[in-house]
């Protein structure tokens, strides 16, 4: 019964953080729901901890966020250069231009990647 909470949270919302809270969840049931995916667990004797409890696990859901939007943004980015590479052939001669156009990472701007 415990896990069937948890796994149906997980499957339908895995990125929101899941806390239990008990009145009787031993030890190694608490431990057991933690492998499983659970952010924490509050017994119902110790309410005061939910509160930090929660402000942890927000804190630690924004942060996973924010590092998934930060992995994504640069797999775009490592998109872009391939596309640029790709572009330039290794003499630094753009595709259908005559005379050489070198290029530099530095020179090249995230906007005229993005067109």
């Amino acid at each position: 019964m415990v896990f069937s909470a948890l796994s149906i949270a997980k499957g339908k919302c895995p990125s929101i953080p899941f806390i239990f809270i008990s009145g009787n969840m031993g030890e190694d049931l608490a431990i057991e729901t933690l492998k499983s995916g659970a952010t924490d667990y509050v017994m119902k004797n110790r309410l005061s901890r939910l509160i930090p409890s929660l402000t942890r696990a927000l804190q630690e859901a924004t942060e996973r966020a924010e590092r998934l939007k930060a992995m994504t943004d640069l797999t775009k980015s490592h998109e872009q250069l391939r596309l640029l590479q790709r572009i330039c052939n290794p003499s630094g001669k753009m595709r259908g231009q005559t005379s050489p156009a070198k290029y530099t990472m530095n020179s090249v701007k995230t906007s005229q990647l993005q067109q």
